[in-house]
């Protein structure tokens, strides 16, 4: 079932958990942020180039 209710509430939740350790990590780590940054890219770009 592509449009099941509970499937994107659970997307959506581990996106949330996910921006929330990441913001935690660039609290903690400043200097940290620009390796995220790149890490961030990185997977955005597989994301997309993955998407069947």
């Amino acid at each position: 079932m592509p449009n099941d209710p509970r499937q994107d509430r659970l997307t959506v939740a581990v996106l949330l958990i996910g921006t929330a350790f990441i913001a935690l990590i660039a609290v903690l780590y400043p200097s940290l942020v620009p390796a995220l940054g790149v890490a961030l890219a990185a997977f955005m770009a597989l994301a997309v180039f993955l998407k069947p």
